[in-house]
């Protein structure tokens, strides 16, 4: 994945951060139903 910043160096660029959001989620829901599943 190629990610192009389009602002400052320190600003976190909007692809990314989408990104990292995304991958929050699905691993909360991934870890919410492993835990259901096993008790």
């Amino acid at each position: 994945m190629r990610v192009v910043p389009t602002g400052p160096v320190g600003r976190v660029p909007l692809p990314a951060f989408l990104a990292v959001l995304v991958a929050r989620v699905l691993r909360g829901l991934s870890l919410k139903v492993l835990v259901e599943r096993v008790s």
